[in-house]
């Protein structure tokens, strides 16, 4: 790969503000759970892991994925700016992210992101003097148990960043996210923090049939489980935006807890999802302790 002059310029103005875009949050994240979604998979059951290792010595956060593992497209989109592998002129695939800019998300947060990915092996440094270094890959030996389909991005986490408030977001986040991607389906979670180590999966059923417009999707979390009502449809005729060139439709989903598999559901605000949680603008469900009832003319 080579880069331009200008190209370079670009790039060490805007990695920068890239790098520190969601630095208040932990977005990267989202972020990351974003690509997941957006890889492609033999692996009838797409999953994601993420895996937390603190000591005195080390603090390190893994993120593993059963993809189909990077392809060139794939290698030279991560190495670059406001480039995509994802961009596809004939927009037949669909993808959350396009912009490219994401994943750099992750140097808010680590000094040093390592990617082992099918046949490449390589890692970014977090040098603050040089912001090239973002995109500049180093490569590394191949880890003895890589393998050529699967994903593992590990990164060694900055002092300033604090595990405890990052575990703390894991427990909070609802699962029910999941029901709104379009293929991961599965997440396992493992943190070895504090002298303790615990875990937790969260897991998507298939959709069921549809019946008078409605189907349904259980999320289990740990040994928990909620089933889903899902009511799906398509916005036609929509606006021209450069920004997503010949798309003129898209999904709306409407997802109702129906019942949990330990207490009645409860009367609360419900979130709003681009894909993946956007924020609670106060949408409130209300409903009985009887089995929510959805009434059709059909």
């Amino acid at each position: 790969m080579s880069y331009s002059q200008p190209r370079m310029r670009a790039g060490y103005n805007l990695l920068p503000r890239s790098a520190k875009l969601y630095s208040d949050s932990h977005h990267f994240l989202f972020e990351l759970i974003q690509n997941a979604d957006d890889n492609q998979y033999d692996d009838p059951i797409p999953t994601m892991g993420i895996f937390l290792e603190e000591t005195r010595t080390t603090r390190i956060l893994r993120i593993d994925c059963n993809e189909i593992g990077f392809s060139r497209a794939n290698l030279e989109a991560i190495c670059s700016l406001s480039e995509s592998s994802k961009a596809q002129p004939d927009r037949k695939r669909k993808y959350i992210g396009e912009k490219g800019m994401g994943f750099k998300s992750v140097f808010a947060v680590a000094d040093v992101v390592t990617v082992r990915s099918g046949y490449y092996s390589f890692k970014f440094v977090n040098n603050k003097s040089e912001p090239l270094a973002m995109i500049m890959p180093h490569w590394v030996e191949p880890s003895k148990t890589q393998s050529m389909a699967n994903t593992s991005i590990t990164l060694e986490l900055s002092r300033e960043f604090s595990t405890k408030k990052f575990v703390k977001k894991l427990k909070s986040m609802d699962p029910a996210f999941l029901i709104f991607l379009k293929n991961l389906q599965k997440i396992e979670i493992e943190l070895n923090h504090e002298k303790e180590t615990e875990g937790w999966v969260w897991k998507r059923s298939d959709f069921g049939p549809e019946v008078h417009g409605l189907a349904t999707v259980t999320v289990h979390a740990g040994e928990e489980s909620t089933e889903y009502a899902v009511l799906r449809s398509t916005v036609s005729d929509l606006p021209h935006d450069d920004r997503r060139t010949g798309v003129t439709k898209t999904g709306l989903t409407m997802v109702f807890p129906v019942r949990t598999s330990s207490e009645d559901i409860e009367d609360k605000v419900s979130s709003l999802y681009a894909y993946l949680p956007v924020r609670d603008y106060g949408f409130r469900v209300s409903r009985s302790k009887r089995p929510l009832l959805f009434k059709t003319n059909r």
